[in-house]
């Protein structure tokens, strides 16, 4: 069985749950759309019945007031006047009764706007439904595709003896641009951090299987958000607008970009649904990233506030079929795709492989790692580091083994893009600098003591001037965080008062 059938074989079971819950969500929705229509069309029924009764005791009543006009020959002068004064009266009557909620008039107005709303709500629910189709289609499209690509990459693999010709790199190469982005992104599949992720899952599993209550870590979140395709949502790139109803208000339409998202705060109830928040990275211009938090949802589009109908069996389900087909390719592809991607990035195609110039770039990025941990250097971002070695002491040496693994490390990076410090370990890192600066951050300054005036004058501030006073302990979430830090500058100075202000009232810590 080639490699695409095993993808479909393995990984077709996600897809089909993704399937039944979209059907079951299209039935909701039609379900929903149903009742609203029918209560609205059947409230506008009754309300024209009563209305059509109404109007006809009005016409017969005006058809007795003129003939009764006609028999008493009124002069035009004092037509004229009663005129007038039954018009005036007659609007105010019309105004009074659309005030009032039970007349005929107001209930058919009610009944109007309902249907209108019944409508507008019926086509945004057949356009949610038509996008959730659509993702979930080209979603599976692009995971199929990108198991083809891979498993004719392999298939031609298999003769190489070891040597990837000009033809294969150029293969491998396209494959590997080709798959980018997808669950199936052959240089995920190839590097090392996502075996590093694989294991994880399988520890996690073990030890929810022995009865303990586990923490899911961050390569656990890292590999279950690359199996589930989170990181591949079509909010990839584009800019943050008010549409994003689960983005911080001060993010909206500054051309903040949306760059990854993944899991981030999420747990398995005793039936194992999975709940929790997603992260999602925004970068600006100068190419600063911050995070926001929104709720996993049904499409695992962040525009969308459906919860997530997912349980923690169909995560693992999805990594295991991922894990099987790594499993699969990695001995065979490996090598040969580390030199298609080297002679394509350092070499050419007329007897240079690129080696020399690759391990020379290798080289300069793992002495320039040495000396910033020799001099205390902020090594959090540093090409090649992970957790641990980004918080070694200042002045360490490090081992023959240490140095391996940074060598590898900073190979893997340039070559597959792997990252060794996830994006959870990144999010964990800034909220817990942020929220630090921000509980110091001022909020208004504390009133000053007039010394003219009598003691009792002279009472303590009642505004905190800090953050850290004004703001419960209990309510510092990573929310709350992303949603106070726009309004500040990097010096920790307030930029946006009035935005502040109004968050801090709506939040009912100000009055």
């Amino acid at each position: 069985m080639g490699f695409a059938d095993g993808f479909r074989t393995g990984y077709g079971i996600v897809a089909d749950n993704q399937d039944r819950e979209l059907k079951k969500t299209q039935l909701e929705n039609a379900q929903s759309n149903a009742d609203r229509s029918f209560g609205a069309a059947e409230e506008d029924r009754e309300s024209t019945a009563a209305y059509r009764a109404e109007d006809l005791r009005i016409k017969n009543i005006n058809a007795g007031a003129d003939a009764e006009y006609k028999l008493g020959q009124l002069g035009i002068q004092k037509t004229q006047a009663e005129t007038a004064n039954i018009s005036a009266t007659t609007a105010q009557t019309k105004s009074d009764r659309l005030n009032d909620p039970n007349s005929p008039e107001s209930k058919k107005l009610i009944a109007d706007i309902a249907s209108q709303e019944a409508a507008t709500a019926s086509s945004v629910a057949s356009t949610n439904k038509t996008v959730q189709e659509t993702d979930v289609a080209e979603g599976n499209n692009r995971a199929t595709e990108a198991a083809i690509l891979i498993d004719d990459v392999f298939t031609k693999s298999k003769s190489a003896s070891g040597r990837a010709s000009n033809s294969l790199s150029d293969d491998l190469n396209a494959a590997y641009d080709g798959t980018k982005g997808t669950i199936l992104s052959m240089g995920t599949m190839l590097s090392d951090t996502r075996v590093a992720g694989e294991q994880a899952v399988n520890v996690y599993i073990q030890d929810l299987q022995a009865g303990l209550e586990p923490e899911m870590s961050s390569q656990v979140k890292q590999a279950f958000s690359e199996s589930l395709g989170l990181n591949d949502s079509k909010a990839l790139g584009r800019q943050v607008t008010d549409e994003f109803k689960n983005a911080p208000v001060w993010m909206h339409n500054k051309g903040l970009i949306i760059k990854s998202q993944g899991l981030w705060n999420v747990q398995a109830d005793a039936k194992q649904n999975l709940s929790g928040q997603l992260y999602v990275f925004v970068e600006d211009k100068d190419g600063n990233e911050y995070p926001y938090f929104p709720p996993l949802t049904a499409n695992r589009n962040n525009l969308n506030n459906k919860p997530l109908n997912l349980t923690l069996t169909e995560a693992v389900q999805a990594t295991a079929a991922v894990a099987h087909m790594g499993n699969a390719i990695r001995p065979l592809l490996k090598p040969l795709a580390k030199q298609a991607r080297i002679q394509k990035l350092y070499g050419n195609r007329t007897g240079d492989n690129g080696e020399e110039e690759f391990q020379t770039r290798v080289s300069s990025y793992l002495e320039t790692n040495r000396k910033a941990i020799q001099n205390g250097d902020n090594t959090y971002n540093m090409i090649g580091m992970d957790v641990d070695m980004s918080e070694l002491p200042a002045g360490t040496v490090l081992s023959e083994t240490q140095v391996a693994t940074m060598k590898n490390n900073i190979e893997e990076r340039m070559l597959f893009g792997s990252k060794h410090i996830t994006d959870q370990d990144r999010v964990a890192e800034w909220l817990e600098s942020t929220t630090t600066n921000l509980k110091s951050a001022p909020f208004s300054p504390a009133k000053e003591v007039d010394p003219k005036k009598p003691k009792r004058r002279n009472e303590a501030p009642e505004t905190p001037s800090n953050l850290g006073a004004l703001v419960p302990e209990g309510k510092w979430s990573p929310r709350l965080v992303s949603e106070l830090q726009g309004y500040y500058d990097e010096n920790n100075e307030i930029e946006d008062q009035a935005g502040l202000t109004a968050l801090l009232t709506e939040k009912g810590w100000i009055k």
